[in-house]
């Protein structure tokens, strides 16, 4: 590709596997769109040497793991799109999580959300709709200070105790709990503010 391009655009295509510095030379771009790839695997530092790249788009793939070195040495992505995946776990962890400002995880096939997966003074918007958690997943959300959209609406929790949203007391804003079948509310301990 043209070592200038800013925005790639190779949605349903079927690349399958993202091996090791996939895209050599594509320093200056800003936007990856992947979504459709049928990708299954996407290797440690696949995306390696794109130092611009902000938004990263691989929604509608074949995903059931992350490495957590898959994006590795993208300083500055910011929003991630993984929705419609086969993701059963989330690794984080990765030193990259620090940047990231959006994460949309919704329709995967998660059921828990390791503590410290989600580490971030960064992260303001996170999407965790349609999968398969049945509690919120508070110890996740510890270390998420600046949290302000957190949509967990098509999970199955039934139960939402008073602590659930304390780590996000002071950030949260918009928060999104429709379709869920819940049984149990407590008051929650946080002010949401919608601006509709």
């Amino acid at each position: 590709f043209p070592a200038q391009t800013q925005l790639l655009d190779l949605h349903d295509n079927h690349f399958h596997y993202l091996p090791a510095n996939s895209f050599p030379g594509s320093s200056q771009l800003v936007s990856l769109h992947l979504q459709s790839c049928k990708i299954h695997e996407i290797e440690g530092g696949a995306l390696q040497g794109m130092k611009n790249l902000l938004y990263l788009y691989l929604s509608d793939n074949d995903l059931m793991s992350l490495d957590p070195k898959a994006f590795a040495g993208v300083p500055k992505l910011t929003y991630i799109h993984l929705e419609r995946n086969k993701l059963a776990q989330f690794p984080g962890s990765g030193q990259w999580i620090n940047y990231i400002k959006s994460l949309y995880l919704g329709n995967n096939n998660l059921t828990y959300i390791a503590k410290g997966a989600l580490d971030s003074d960064s992260l303001c918007t996170l999407h965790l709709d349609s999968n398969q958690l049945t509690e919120v997943p508070t110890h996740a959300l510890l270390e998420t200070s600046n949290l302000q959209e957190l949509n967990l609406s098509g999970n199955s929790v039934r139960w939402v105790g008073p602590n659930a949203f304390q780590p996000l007391s002071k950030s949260l804003k918009r928060l999104y709990m429709d379709h869920m079948g819940m049984e149990k509310l407590l008051m929650l301990p946080v002010q949401i503010w919608h601006p509709y």
